[in-house]
């Protein structure tokens, strides 16, 4: 499947109108906030998971995929990756692209 090119957008937006997430708190997101268990993936927001639709759960699959992993970060990668090494993107320096 080819995935646009504006797909952090896709799911910065998508998480912001479905569950109300600040921004702030989306660039903080890394993989070890997402679970998939039995057909189903969560995504762990303060301590509270909550099941993703399919569709954004594959999109965000995909995002993770693309972000380069940071030894800084012990390993993790962020949802939406900053310029500088294992540093996420910060939300009112620069627009989503």
């Amino acid at each position: 499947m080819r995935w646009p090119a504006g797909s952090e957008v896709r799911v910065a937006a998508a998480l912001v109108r479905l569950y109300a997430l600040p921004l702030t708190r989306i660039v903080e997101l890394t993989d070890d906030h997402l679970r998939h268990d039995q057909g189903h993936t969560y995504l762990t927001v303060s301590h509270h998971p909550f099941v993703l639709p399919p569709k954004l759960a594959r999109l965000i699959d995909h995002q993770l995929q693309r972000s380069p992993r940071r030894s800084n970060t012990a390993g993790r990668r962020y949802l939406l990756p900053g310029h500088s090494p294992g540093r996420p993107r910060n939300p009112s320096a620069s627009p989503i692209p």
